[in-house]
């Protein structure tokens, strides 16, 4: 453990204290709250398309790096976390074509549900809003939390090249599966036992 003024930043080698293990797994079960209902309200309210799609493994990044930290410090979802990335950056890469694509699905979406398209975007603009304020209010501990948790809110602000610019950030992490894991497991611990935010 190195100390900086009364702040220890802490990587360990076997196992996490209770503390962080609670604070990593609160994160999981909060993704799966209202974040998750706010995508599947995206989803439901797009009818389908490459937005819902991309909206959902994005989500799913913070709680596969979270959920299995619990069981041990071996447990990061790094197979998981990669998986996803690889599907989102395949369709955001482009962030005009995504647009584009994003668009067309609108226009044919509107027509598959007898609706004007403004309408039907202006509801995805509503839900997307929506997707980004349930990750907002969620506390995270590390680096890699924080790129996907903000990847999420820039997604759903529909700024897609500031979030695309977080998840290669992250991306570039699971080059390695040791330093993803290291990673993915720091915090900061305050002298009174207190976990900082990032």
């Amino acid at each position: 453990m190195r100390i900086y003024t009364g702040l220890s930043i802490t990587t360990h080698s076997n196992d996490l204290p209770n503390k962080v293990k609670e604070a990593f797994f609160n994160i999981a079960q909060q993704q799966r709250q209202l974040p998750e209902s706010t995508m599947l309200t995206l989803q439901k309210t797009l009818g389908g398309g490459v937005l819902g799609f991309v909206a959902e493994h994005m989500g799913d990044l913070l709680h596969r790096m979270t959920i299995g930290i619990k069981y041990g410090k071996d447990q990061d979802g790094y197979s998981d976390v990669k998986a996803k990335l690889t599907k989102i950056l395949r369709e955001l890469k482009d962030t005009g074509k995504f647009k584009n694509t994003v668009q067309d699905n609108i226009a044919a979406n509107a027509q598959a549900q007898n609706k004007d398209s403004l309408t039907l975007e202006q509801e995805v603009r509503q839900s997307c809003l929506e997707y980004a304020k349930a990750f907002e209010s969620i506390n995270v501990y590390n680096r890699a939390q924080w790129l996907a948790k903000h990847a999420c809110i820039q997604f759903g602000y529909q700024d897609y090249s500031t979030a695309l610019r977080h998840l290669q950030s992250l991306n570039s992490l699971t080059s390695n599966p040791l330093i993803f894991n290291q990673i993915v497991t720091s915090y900061k611990m305050l002298p009174n036992n207190s976990l900082v935010v990032f």
